[in-house]
């Protein structure tokens, strides 16, 4: 009797388990790998996004854990002050006794004494602290807090300040500094500047945000104050120059002993403070656009706070896009090449600079499809702006022979901010230098890089005298050190994307300065290196421990640290800082390659697909926004088999990142994809700004002439025609009166080209340059 056979579907899964077995190593590895993927990935994070956190966090943010002991000789001191000072507490003292008693503190800023000094320092810290030995809770003191703040700066505080803090940077950076020569610098190596720049940190973050219910008195301070930063200070640059001065000594060789957290914070809020935010930036660029004649954009430049369950802000969402009437949008070069790939299709041959108006010998459909085109023609203000400077550059000699159309230049040239136009010239001497030394700093402070015995030291306002002996202190170390290095990148980050914002808006020329030398100084590579780690990590990792952030470790009863209470962090499942600082650098990123295949073509070589692919787990939509726009920009150059394996991420890229009419990035068929040009490119572009600033900026930052004769001889040589053509040259009036005799004598009746030399080589009367005065009708035209 012959068996009945069983039911198929235990032979099927007999096959699939022999498949199974005889597949090879490498599929199983990327199943796994996939699955790993899909269980690693982190949950939809409800962040908003903004110029800066809350003024609480971004206070607390200012001192680290090994400065606790601080806050209470501050108190000793501030309160005995006060005692001696106004005879009642500092809350029922009168507005006059309080200025009075910070009159007397701003006069003991400039003992001779560094005891008295340092004493009188702390006791005005203690004051921007909130006085909170009398406070009652955390709300009474950031009040009190910011009211003194207003008050410091009411009666002349701030320059005094600043002023002290070049002192104090002076003296710790002296070759005589016994700090600086210690082998392993410490906390207290650094008190005199760590309190000053603790002084004008918290004065500026109080002053970022106006009071409640300003008086008109503390609404005059404030503006006054916003003016005063971008401003120099006595016979020393402005705050932020300063700062920028003093990360450029920490990063040479002698490293001397800064507190180097808190000048970059200071540097961040101060530019943020005197320059304005993102939403500033915004709205001067639509002023701009208004004033060129470019009218006011309809696209959103700033993305909007988003959470998960909003909606992306229109112009980043698909069908946002196509419900907007001017959702889509052309450059005009866009359009050129068009007509100019259609005519050579169509016509066989193509007109260079030729009208593109006239679409003689084209098919309908193509016609129709250029008259879209130019019905969203979307001109930047950049473009303008580029556009104006080299009409500038070739009309250079045209303004010597007519005059008055100087005025018209002289309009094209004002800046759309002064004070970022004030801050880019401070800053143009030297911004090589300045970019080299705050990327040193980022990539000190990223977790990623592994540290070189070359490297610097960034960790001098973190480090204890004793170093600790139980396990509890080596966790509270540990947390501080990488607060300390996720805080450094959160201030370089937002400090770094403030002034690409800026300066893209007041001239973008400025904008393409800066970038090209953070290019030069590995910026890409760099931010590429920082997210090739698990972001999903980096972001959820908790490294606080909150009893011990002021002000809040100043009204909680003290208890004792455990290895448990140390693990345990905040209820989010994110940390803001590091969220923050990603969404950053990732702009930066975006910034940086926008438009640029030279630079583009620099991420595909350092392979940052996989690395960008990875970050895609955070799920935030602005950060994978600017993830996606990244992907976008080199997609055209991974090849056909990295498309057909990313499928999800070009459907992502459709639905959430705005296109252009004719964006064929997923195709690679654009012309301005040659790699061959790339260079040219790069060199082009590096040319007009080199002009640009040599147009404007050569006068301004001209410096004292030099006795060093080789320095002379080395000096570059202007060889372009158009900018010697371009020079003002400044004629005596007794040239101007003598003009037809120097004509007639120096021209017409020379017998040849060379003047004439006696035996000695030197010129004879009736030469260029004559033997004495008295012989001349010219005596200025001489040899020196």
């Amino acid at each position: 009797m012959e068996a009945v056979p069983a039911d198929g579907g235990d032979e099927d899964l007999l096959a699939g388990r022999q498949a199974r077995q005889r597949a090879p190593a490498g599929l199983k590895d990327i199943i796994k790998r996939q699955r790993q993927d899909s269980e690693n990935e982190s949950p939809d994070l409800n962040f908003v996004y903004a110029d800066a956190d809350s003024v609480d966090v971004e206070i607390s943010e200012l001192y680290s854990y090994t400065e606790s002991d601080d806050f209470y000789l501050n108190q000793t001191l501030g309160d005995e002050d006060i005692r001696k000072q106004v005879g009642c507490q500092w809350r029922d003292a009168s507005v006059e006794a309080q200025k009075c008693h910070i009159q007397t503190l701003l006069n003991r800023l400039e003992l001779a004494s560094d005891e008295l000094r340092c004493n009188a320092v702390r006791s005005m810290l203690y004051l921007v602290q909130g006085v909170f030995g009398e406070c009652g809770d955390e709300v009474e003191q950031h009040e009190v807090a910011q009211r003194n703040a207003y008050l410091i700066v009411g009666e002349g505080g701030y320059e005094q300040l600043v002023e002290l803090l070049v002192m104090e940077l002076g003296i710790a950076a002296s070759v005589d500094n016994a700090a600086a020569k210690k082998p392993a610098v410490t906390l207290s190596d650094n008190v005199h500047t760590r309190l000053c720049c603790s002084v004008l940190y918290s004065i500026v973050e109080y002053m970022r945000l106006p009071l409640s219910s300003p008086t008109d008195e503390e609404t005059l301070i404030r503006d006054q104050f916003i003016a005063e930063l971008g401003e120099p200070v006595g016979s020393n640059p402005c705050l932020a120059i300063i700062c920028l001065e003093s990360l450029v000594q920490f990063c040479s060789a002698q490293m001397p002993p800064f507190p180097i957290r808190k000048l970059v914070l200071l540097l961040w809020k101060t530019l943020l403070v005197s320059i304005g935010g993102l939403q500033k930036q915004s709205e001067r660029m639509q002023e701009a656009r208004e004033v060129a004649g470019l009218g006011q954009s309809q696209y959103r430049s700033e993305p909007v706070p988003t959470t998960p369950d909003q909606p992306m802000p229109i112009g980043f969402d698909a069908s946002a896009v196509r419900n907007h009437p001017n959702g889509l949008k052309a450059r005009k070069k866009d359009v050129e090449m068009f007509i100019n790939q259609a005519r050579a299709k169509y016509v066989g041959f193509v007109v260079e600079n030729a009208d593109n108006s006239t679409l003689a010998g084209l098919p309908h459909p193509i016609v129709e499809s250029i008259s879209i085109m130019k019905d969203h023609i979307y001109e930047s203000l950049g473009e303008y702006q580029g556009e104006q400077e080299d009409k500038e550059g070739e009309h250079k000699g045209h303004e010597i022979l007519h005059p008055a159309g100087q005025a018209g230049q002289q309009q094209q040239r004002k800046c759309v901010h002064q004070g970022t136009e004030d801050f880019y010239m401070a800053m143009l001497p030297h911004l090589p230098q300045y970019m080299i030394a705050i990327l040193k700093i980022l990539l000190a402070a990223a977790t990623t890089v592994k540290a070189k015995s070359d490297s610097i030291n960034i960790l001098v306002d973190v480090l204890p005298e004793e170093m600790p002996t139980t396990v509890v202190q080596s966790m509270k170390l540990g947390i501080d050190v990488n607060r300390h290095k996720e805080i450094i990148i959160k201030a370089i980050s937002a400090l770094l994307l403030l002034i690409l914002k800026h300066l893209k808006v007041n001239h973008i020329f400025q904008f393409e300065f800066i970038s090209q030398h953070l290019v030069f100084a590995n910026c890409i590579p760099l931010i590429l290196k920082f997210f090739n780690q698990n972001i999903s990590a980096f972001v959820s990792i908790k490294n606080g421990i909150n009893d011990l952030d002021f002000p809040r470790m100043v009204f909680v009863e003290a208890t004792e640290l455990t290895a448990e209470s140390l693990e345990t962090g905040s209820d989010k499942p994110y940390c803001w800082r590091n969220l923050f600082s990603c969404i950053n650098l990732l702009r930066i990123l975006q910034k940086l390659v926008k438009w640029k295949h030279s630079r583009t073509m620099m991420m595909v070589v350092f392979k940052s697909s996989p690395i960008l692919k990875r970050a895609m787990k955070v799920k935030h939509p602005l950060m994978q926004l600017y993830i996606l726009k990244l992907l976008k920009l080199q997609a055209r150059y991974l090849g056909k088999i990295w498309r057909k394996s990313n499928m999800k991420v070009l459907a992502a890229i459709y639905h959430r990142v705005r296109h252009r009419l004719n964006d064929d990035w997923a195709f690679g068929n654009d012309l301005d994809a040659r790699p061959w040009d790339f260079q040219a490119e790069e060199v082009a572009l590096r040319t007009r700004v080199e002009q640009f600033n040599a147009r404007r900026y050569d006068e301004a930052t001209e410096e004292e002439p030099s006795n060093d004769v080789m320095a002379d001889l080395l000096q570059k040589v202007d060889n372009n025609p158009l900018s010697i053509l371009g020079q003002q040259i400044t004629l005596p009036e007794h040239f101007k009166e003598h003009y037809e005799s120097w004509l007639e004598t120096e021209v017409f009746r020379s017998g040849s080209c060379l003047p004439d030399l006696d035996e000695s080589g030197l010129l004879v009367k009736g030469s260029l340059v004559l033997d004495s005065d008295k012989d001349s009708p010219w005596p200025w035209v001489r040899s020196s």
